[in-house]
């Protein structure tokens, strides 16, 4: 692809949906983005389960284990073929192994960018709190903790945000104001489309 590749990974609730708000709004219809949650999202419909979130690591899972660890990225790649000549970049989110990872940096070379978002765990977790979107089951701080910690390290199929968010070219603390957060975005965004 010629067009830029923009990989998002990161800690729950540290602000990812914001960078993509910030990234779609200064590029418009120049970007393309892909969620592997929406895919996993499509599958546990498909497979008639309930859209939970036991339910999408399940389905996750199952899909890497069966269509290879990758299959998430690929499918991103596969949706965004027939688009690439009309957008500036290709923006896939949701990353959470590393194999997803390999597939775009294999499909996008030098025009592949892995981004990581992180924030203070107390912050986030406030987040979570004040948003309560309706399938967030609000949990205490060790439980938000003890939940975090099995998604940050997995097996090869498994989810596995600290071993991308180490793979990660750069790193955002978002741990400021969202206006801080978009001067932050809209610089890297500048440099990521000069190389």
């Amino acid at each position: 692809m010629k067009c830029k590749i923009i990989g998002l990974t990161g800690t729950f609730a540290s602000g990812k949906s914001t960078v993509i708000q910030i990234i779609r709004k200064t590029k418009g219809d120049k970007v393309a983005h892909y969620s592997t949650s929406d895919f996993v999202r499509e599958e546990t419909a498909r497979r008639g389960l309930a859209q939970e979130r036991e339910n999408w690591h399940k389905v996750a899972n199952e899909m890497r284990a069966t269509k290879g660890a990758g299959v998430l990225g690929e499918i991103a790649l596969q949706r965004a073929a027939a688009l690439h000549a009309s957008v500036e970049i290709v923006l896939v989110d949701s990353i959470r192994n590393p194999a997803e990872i390999a597939a775009l940096r294999k499909a996008g070379g030098n025009n592949f960018e892995m981004w990581a978002i992180d924030a203070p765990i107390e912050q986030r977790y406030q987040r979570i709190k004040s948003r309560a979107r309706g399938n967030e089951h609000i949990l205490s701080f060790e439980e938000f903790k003890a939940s975090e910690e099995k998604e940050m390290r997995g097996n090869a199929t498994g989810q596995n945000i600290a071993e991308c968010m180490r793979q990660a070219d750069i790193t955002i603390n978002n741990g400021g104001a969202n206006e801080e957060l978009g001067k932050k975005v809209k610089a890297l965004l500048e440099k990521t489309l000069a190389r």
